[in-house]
């Protein structure tokens, strides 16, 4: 083999291995993979839409899902119970980020660092020393 072609042979087997991509999973890189059905109802298919039976059961929307492969046409899904199937991907979208958990009260502090006032509305339980007053003397 010459160089010119040793050298075209370097060139398509670099061409070749940069055409070869494989698809990244869902959660891989994306920010989210739980996903819910948008659609009223959507057939669920056990081993693709190209099972002769049908769907194996219907999907309604609101229905949590994660997304394990993304395709056009039909994604690969699984169930909060576990079952994996096939779900249009149409009528499937990215849930809503969940609400943010509710944090503690925050300490009421004064806007000065001076003590709060003295609440006067509850009783003085602390009795008086009794006997004679003390004399004060300056």
């Amino acid at each position: 083999m010459n160089a010119r072609g040793a050298t075209i042979l370097v060139l398509m087997s670099s061409l070749a291995s940069g055409c070869i991509t494989s698809k990244p999973a869902a959660g891989a890189g994306s920010k989210t993979d739980r996903y819910v059905v948008i659609a009223a109802r959507t057939p669920f298919y056990k081993y693709g839409p190209a099972q002769g039976l049908g769907p194996d059961f219907v999907l309604t929307a609101g229905q949590p899902l994660k997304l394990l492969q993304r395709d056009f046409g039909y994604s690969r899904v699984e169930t909060d119970n576990g079952r994996t199937g096939y779900v249009s991907t149409e009528d499937i979208a990215p849930a809503p980020a969940a609400p943010p958990a509710p944090s503690a009260p925050k300490p009421r502090l004064s806007k000065s660092r001076q003590p709060l006032p003295p609440d006067f509305s509850q009783p003085n339980d602390v009795e008086l020393p009794s006997g004679p007053t003390p004399v004060f003397r300056y």
